[in-house]
């Protein structure tokens, strides 16, 4: 046992002596004293010439004279001569931990700022041995977290590769907070023109952005930024300070479209707007939901995270989002993705790169996830944020002071400048796969735009998810998220209705848009000379579902089947026939049968529900007629149909 301790004792010993083992100013010579306090008054005069040459000269004959190793430390910082600095500092810090402590501080600083996190946790580590201020080891604990955050982005970046937008985008002014609608052809912005802030609309051609032009309707001799668009482009939700009609001192003001122009802006309202900052808007897809940033009192940090629904036409008292989204901090610039589930930020407290960094944050039920760093090099040390999302989910644009470049293609010192650019979303921070539909609707017969409704059902629940009349030059364009089988119809009083199927429980990374002009078949009237188009357009009834190789209805059919007896209910003189089709698989007699069996169905649900048999009939074509190619199973699938056709 004794010898056990002695030999702790002695490993104790040696180990002192190696972290030790540093010249004190005691054990100088006199004259390297004398050379050494020559040192010392140059160094108290900032004479840092003469006191380099000096404490140079003491270490040449003491080269662990602690003391002169951090004096020439903190002379080459002086001179920003960094790395001269980090080797002096790291000498001294291998001599002794304990003799400067605050040396060990200023190396991590050091290798905090060069991106070398690894030896910035190290030297943090050492130092914090070196407190007992339990409010500095707090601090300290976090900027070792920090680092060590740093460390994994840093060690583990993402694929990014940025594009700058074009010159019709981008000019010698400064442009950023770009935001689009849901297909992506409307791109507005702010624009800061001769100290004056402004909004820019650029349009979607084939060739790329056309040439940005000012929103007129909406600048003002104010400032006007800080917007959101709606997902069909006909509305603007945007941030104006220090105006007459607002509560405080930043407020969020909507326009509509109206024709090729906008409406006058109005504030959003006491029930949305504080006597504080509000600003940032983003609105979901569907317009039920509206993200802010506001530093209003209540939040936990200075500026926060709110959310506010759409009830009666009227928007709900602000919530702020839960604490593990909002922090002490800024949380700011909110940006709900089309899939109304994932929402981008950015925030200065959350652990990042920099003063800012991007976070993503997704909403599972009633929860929101613990914020995700969007990774490095998306995030650098500046102030990173402000992320608008294509509906695919695939592209990011935002903007970036990146300092300008000269003809040569060198950057102009001190000339720094925000351009708009866009860049891939790495796979972990992409939002839920997204499409969207674009209807025009025209007369049939005419050829002309009309006026109509659009309803969107899920099939597995029958809730109505999305419900809008839209104008006859517009139509309809809005979002469809993954996780949903959509029925999709338009519909008109006096026509009959247009359905179709977008079915997207699937686990796809990408859905392809749904575009279409939807011809709407006008009703015929008694004493009305009859259109012959009438009688040979089919309507096909695209949510009328089968069980396999059966003429079995499914469930989800209901809602179809009952929409057509509505139409027969309310147009009391027409009489359809139902068409059954199927693709080409197997034995064409069997087809034949099959979709004869499928029109019956059909037709005996409809007599079930109340609609005369004497209105009804039924043929069965097979595969005799296919609308696409059998040789693949997305064409069989639209031929296995069932139609109607209105007869004479």
């Amino acid at each position: 046992m004794k010898i056990l301790f002695t030999s702790i004792l002695l490993f104790v010993a040696i180990t002192v002596f190696c972290q030790e083992n540093y010249t004190s100013r005691s054990e100088l010579d006199k004259s390297t004293n004398k050379t050494l306090e020559k040192a010392e008054k140059a160094f108290k005069k900032k004479d840092y010439k003469k006191a380099r040459k000096e404490y140079l000269k003491a270490l040449k004959k003491y080269p662990n004279l602690i003391h002169g190793l951090i004096r020439m430390g903190t002379i080459e910082l002086e001179g920003k001569e960094q790395e001269k600095a980090i080797a002096y500092f790291s000498s001294a810090a291998k001599l002794s931990n304990s003799y400067e402590p605050k040396v060990l501080s200023t190396l991590a600083a050091l290798y905090e700022s060069k991106d070398d996190y690894s030896s910035a946790q190290k030297y943090y580590s050492l130092y914090k041995k070196e407190l007992s201020d339990e409010k500095k080891i707090t601090q300290l604990e976090e900027k070792i977290r920090l680092n060590q955050v740093r460390d994994s982005l840093v060690k583990n970046e993402v694929d990014f590769e940025r594009v700058r937008l074009d010159s019709t985008i981008n000019t010698e002014a400064a442009e950023y907070l770009p935001a689009l609608n849901a297909d992506g052809t409307v791109l507005i912005f702010a624009r800061i023109v001769r100290g004056q802030e402004d909004f820019y609309l650029s349009a979607l051609s084939e060739s790329g952005y056309n040439e940005a032009i000012p929103l007129q309707d909406l600048n003002t001799p104010q400032n006007e930024a800080a917007h959101s668009l709606s997902a069909d482009g006909q509305v603007i939700i945007f941030t104006a300070c220090d105006r007459m009609n607002g509560k405080g001192s930043c407020d969020l003001y909507f326009s509509t479209k109206q024709g090729d122009g906008w409406s006058v802006a109005k504030n959003l309202g006491n029930s949305i707007n504080s006597e504080a900052w509000d600003s940032q808007p983003s609105i979901s897809a569907d317009g039920k939901t509206l993200y802010f940033s506001s530093k209003r009192k209540g939040g936990p940090g200075a500026a926060d995270i709110y959310y506010s629904t759409l009830e009666n036409r009227r928007w709900s008292v602000p919530i702020p989002l839960p604490d593990n989204v909002n922090t002490e901090g800024n949380e700011m610039s909110p940006f709900i993705h089309a899939d109304g589930r994932t929402l981008y930020f950015k925030s200065d407290k959350h652990p990042g790169m920099g003063s800012y960094d991007i976070f993503v944050s997704r909403k599972r039920g009633d929860k929101w996830s613990d914020p995700e760093n969007l990774g490095y090099p998306i995030n650098t040390k500046g102030d990173d944020g402000a992320l608008s999302i294509s509906t695919d989910g695939l592209t990011a644009y935002y903007s970036s002071d990146e300092p300008t470049r000269n003809f040569w293609g060198l950057k102009r010192k001190g000339k720094r400048n925000y351009d708009i650019y866009k860049f891939t979303l790495p796979d972990h921070a992409k939002p839920i796969p997204s499409t969207y539909i674009r209807f025009k609707v025209v007369d049939a017969i005419k050829k002309t735009a009309i006026e109509s409704e659009l309803t969107i059902t899920s099939l597995s629940n029958g809730e109505t998810l999305y419900q809008k009349s839209g104008n006859a030059k517009d139509g309809f364009l809005t979002v469809l998220t993954r996780g949903e089988n959509y029925s999709v119809y338009v519909e008109k009083e006096g026509y009959l209705f247009h359905s179709e199927n977008l079915n997207m429980e699937e686990e796809a990374a990408y859905f392809a848009p749904l575009e279409r002009t939807i011809e709407l078949v006008p009703i015929p009237e008694p004493a009305q000379e009859i259109d012959p188009i009438i009688y040979d357009t089919p309507i096909v009834l695209r949510n009328i579902f089968f069980k396999t190789a059966s003429a079995e209805l499914l469930a989800e059919s209901q809602p179809e089947i009952e929409r057509l007896q509505t139409l027969l209910n309310e147009n009391t003189e027409i009489k359809i026939r139902i068409v059954g089709h199927t693709d080409n698989v197997g034995n064409s007699e069997y087809n034949k049968g099959l979709s004869q069996q499928r029109a019956d169905a059909v037709k005996n649900k409809l007599i079930e529900l109340g609609v005369s048999h004497t209105r009804l009939s039924t043929i069965g074509m097979g595969e005799e007629q296919p609308i696409a190619n059998n040789e693949e199973e997305s064409g069989r699938q639209q031929n296995r149909r069932t139609e109607f056709v209105i007869i004479k």
